[in-house]
């Protein structure tokens, strides 16, 4: 392009306020007049699988504190052979490798048919403890992802070096040079058969590439955009099918580009201002939702743009509407993503809040209230973490629930929910300024761990935590930073324990909320200073 982008390029929103409004999840949920009925369920065969080990604890000799250890090293051997089974199959389960002496609580977790793992193991997070320095690389880490069989991890770096980890030994497996880029690698995606892979930076193609690096295949892919100035594609998605690539651009347009056609069949004004993130809701391809610095996360159907049925006729109309529009947020969206199931998504924005959406209440009608909450902006946190926030309640918030406690600051930061196959997807979990992982529990809101390293050495500010990844089959999640430092977080326990010692702490600071307050606000002021771009 002609000029390069500062580093405010990825921050230029205005904002300073907080939402406090939230709503709790289905408390008045009348389409699911079933939850109560299944929750009743569950609750009760949960109760029956305690009290069928607590009657084989007693029957080995009553409930002594040795007794309690046996117990205890009995689950431990459960799950060890249930991670064992997940590293040497990616399908079926190592049920010989379990102790038989426990075989209850083996079939609660193997499943009747040993083809699923169930509820027990859904309660166990990482914990944060002995969490491993992986690899450290020379530059800020923008993205990173796990390719669905979790045996490659993949980071996008300011250097321009998109590199492939094995996750086995976390040797490097191979290293991809990114072209056009201008700033940094900004988002990254892995096709449905982990074959390719896309990224974007601050130019007007899409780049594709394959993952083995035998054949080299690195296309650029031109979306054409109808403007003269700098251009990015901030957020981008393979479609489900894996033939069509879905883009939110910098111009506040949507992008759809057709790789069996080798050309764009979409270009949609889709905001008012960036397009910061994009997710499909569902495998079918054709709903999907944009979040804006406009504050708004609009939801699209292909089907009603005329895309849908295979079209592929192309598409450049500035006067599309979106079927919906979810607000809440009080400032600008930097993350969406999808549970996949045609219904839940869940946002991170600059307001400093994590949202969970339900698509069946969203508005049909566009809003005017975040414009107008826009134009009364006096200080931005984002870009300038001195100032302090001001909660206002002036959005419809349309969220089912809202979760606090991390930052956004600077940057896009992402959350994401955690997988199906370990936890049910029952956490949402995002990365944060402050260089600490957070995980929430989807239903309440409630903070239920914080996976946090303290860096000795070559800590300038770059703890920031932009992108992390939870593996699919494993309890365990991996952070990058922004000092280019990559963690493992591999040790894991059960989040009702961290449930119960993050409420206890959070009484116990509570007693003396003026001082700490005083202080964060300090060390804010200090850390913070290398953080914000010149």
């Amino acid at each position: 392009m002609s000029s390069t982008p500062s580093e405010h390029s990825d921050i230029d929103e205005d904002d300073d306020y907080l939402d406090e409004g939230d709503q709790k999840f289905e408390d008045d949920d009348d389409i699911d007049e079933d939850d109560d009925y299944e929750d009743m369920y569950y609750d009760q065969e949960e109760e029956e699988v305690e009290e069928d080990d607590e009657q084989m604890i007693g029957d080995q000799g009553g409930g002594d504190d040795d007794d309690s250890e046996d117990n205890a090293s009995l689950i431990l051997q459960v799950l060890n052979a249930y991670m064992v089974g997940r590293g040497n199959n990616d399908i079926m389960m190592n049920i010989n490798a379990a102790n038989t002496s426990h075989a209850d609580l083996t079939r609660e977790l193997f499943g009747q048919r040993n083809l699923e793992p169930i509820r027990l193991l859904h309660h166990y997070i990482p914990d944060g403890k002995n969490p491993k320095q992986i690899v450290r690389q020379n530059s800020r880490v923008f993205c990173c992802r796990y390719a669905n069989d979790g045996k490659t991890f993949m980071t996008a770096s300011q250097d321009q070096k998109i590199r492939f980890y094995d996750t086995t030994t976390w040797k490097e497996r191979n290293m991809v040079h990114a072209r056009y880029v201008s700033w940094s690698i900004i988002d990254t995606d892995f096709s449905q058969d982990q074959q390719f892979f896309i990224y974007s930076s601050w130019s007007p193609y899409i780049h594709i590439c394959n993952t083995n690096g035998e054949d080299n295949t690195h296309i650029a892919l031109d979306l054409e955009p109808n403007v003269d100035e700098r251009f990015c594609i901030f957020g981008l998605k393979f479609s489900p099918g894996g033939s069509e690539i879905l883009g939110g651009s910098s111009d506040g347009f949507i992008y759809l580009y057709d790789l069996n056609e080798s050309r764009r069949i979409l270009e949609v004004r889709g905001h008012l201002d960036d397009i910061n993130s994009v997710t499909y809701l569902d495998r079918s391809g054709n709903v999907f939702a944009t979040g804006s610095d406009d504050f708004n996360i609009n939801i699209w159907d292909k089907r009603m743009i005329g895309l849908g049925g295979g079209s592929t006729s192309q598409i450049s109309d500035r006067t599309i509407s979106p079927v919906g529009v979810l607000t809440g947020h009080t400032r600008g969206v930097t993350h969406v993503s999808s549970k996949e199931d045609g219904t839940y998504f869940v946002s991170n924005a600059k307001d400093e809040t994590a949202k969970l959406w339900d698509i069946r209440k969203m508005n049909t009608k566009p809003s005017t209230t975040n414009a107008k909450l826009r134009s009364e902006t006096a200080y931005d946190r984002y870009q300038f973490p001195q100032f302090p926030v001001r909660p206002v309640d002036k959005t419809p918030d349309l969220s089912i629930q809202t979760y606090r406690g991390h930052q956004i600051r600077q940057t896009l930061v992402r959350c994401y929910f955690s997988p199906i196959e370990t936890t049910a997807q029952k956490y949402i979990y995002t990365g944060s300024s402050d260089g600490r992982v957070y995980i929430y529990d989807v239903l309440t809101g409630a903070l239920v761990q914080t996976l946090y390293k303290d860096f000795t050495i070559r800590d300038y500010g770059g703890r920031l935590i932009r992108d992390l990844a939870w593996h699919p089959h494993s309890p365990e999640i991996v952070s990058t930073n922004w000092n280019g430092d990559i963690i493992l977080w591999d040790s894991f326990s059960d989040a009702r324990d961290s449930f119960k010692k993050q409420q206890s702490n959070q009484e116990s600071s509570s007693i003396d909320s003026d001082d700490n307050n005083d202080n964060d606000n300090n060390n804010d002021n200090n850390d913070n200073d290398s953080e914000l771009p010149l």
